[in-house]
């Protein structure tokens, strides 16, 4: 959880409660059964191989996103739990596409924002 919390660092901006759902979301992400599944392909180990990185093809969007039972829960959990889980989701999906979180930490914080805004 130390890990989660390393790499999820709370937001001055985040609502009263909101933290600690959105661990529980990334907790969730790293618990999935695809969550260590790489989406890149390895490069090739011989230059006969080509030297380009292929990427094979990945959709970022979601057609079953994860839901939590209504019923479970605290109402901030309630709440907050859809936002958290996608963006949780979205970290690990570029996460797994070996993204630096220096290419979409800023554009994932922003995107939280306009989520919780919208939650208000």
């Amino acid at each position: 959880m130390r890990a989660i919390e390393a790499a999820v660092p709370p937001q001055p901006w985040y609502p009263d409660g909101y933290y600690d759902v959105r661990i529980a979301a990334e907790a969730e992400m790293a618990d999935a059964p695809d969550a260590g599944k790489k989406l890149l392909r390895d490069p090739p180990e011989t230059p006969q191989q080509g030297f380009r990185l292929r990427i094979d093809t990945y959709r970022i969007d979601n057609c079953s996103p994860r839901k939590l039972d209504p019923d479970l829960g605290d109402p901030i959990t309630q709440h907050y739990a859809a936002s958290a889980l996608e963006v949780a989701r979205l970290r690990s999906v570029f996460g797994r596409m070996q993204f630096s979180p220096a290419i979409y930490a800023d554009s994932l914080l922003k995107f939280e924002r306009r989520l919780l805004s919208r939650d208000a």
